[in-house]
């Protein structure tokens, strides 16, 4: 229906993203956490706090997880076909904390048009965040729990904690976590469409 062309995958070792093309523009979507995934909660878990080169401290799971495949993502970029292209970037859970990450990172002819995260982690203090250029849209559901994370050491335990569970009882530990699905996420952003458009 949007005529989205597929320009390039990204997967290493459980990070992974896809490079759309659509008109004059890129779109750069990072995966978000796979709940039967226990590299995606260990990524999730490893929340400690590690000195950024550009100031401010951010998690290192989510620095670990996106230089797997940081490098491509920038090689792809650098191509005469993207170069000059305007580049958005998105994610939700895992997937949204990578792309804060990349938005940051990035550097990009074209230029980033903006990054939209849903129910992203926190990824970095202030004044880590308050170093990126380009412009975040950090949407969050009201009772998604998972937009509080990491917050210290009993995060880390919880998470860990979970990343045991899930090989024994699959999904059922999700139910307390409903705010956070990217379903519940669309649903809201298509009423509130509908409402701004009612026709």
């Amino acid at each position: 229906m949007l005529n989205l062309k597929l320009i390039e995958t990204f997967d290493k070792n459980g990070s992974q993203a896809i490079l759309l093309s659509y008109q004059d523009s890129l779109i750069l979507a990072f995966r978000g956490t796979e709940p039967s995934s226990v590299k995606d909660i260990r990524s999730d878990a490893e929340g400690y706090k590690v000195t950024c080169p550009s100031g401010g401290y951010n998690h290192s799971g989510f620095s670990k997880a996106y230089a797997q495949i940081g490098d491509q993502i920038q090689d792809r970029l650098n191509q005469d076909d993207c170069k000059d292209k305007l580049l958005f970037i998105t994610g939700h859970n895992l997937g949204g904390s990578l792309a804060t990450v990349a938005t940051k990172v990035l550097k990009h002819q074209g230029q980033i048009g903006a990054c939209y995260t849903f129910g992203s982690p926190r990824v970095g203090d202030i004044e880590w965040i308050g170093n990126v250029k380009d412009s975040i849209y950090r949407i969050v559901n009201a009772a998604d729990a998972v937009t509080m994370l990491p917050s210290g050491d009993a995060t880390v335990w919880i998470l860990e904690w979970l990343a045991k569970l899930i090989p024994q009882f699959g999904h059922a530990w999700g139910k307390p976590l409903s705010d956070h699905s990217i379903q519940i996420y669309r649903k809201k952003l298509e009423r509130i469409a509908e409402i701004r458009n009612p026709e």
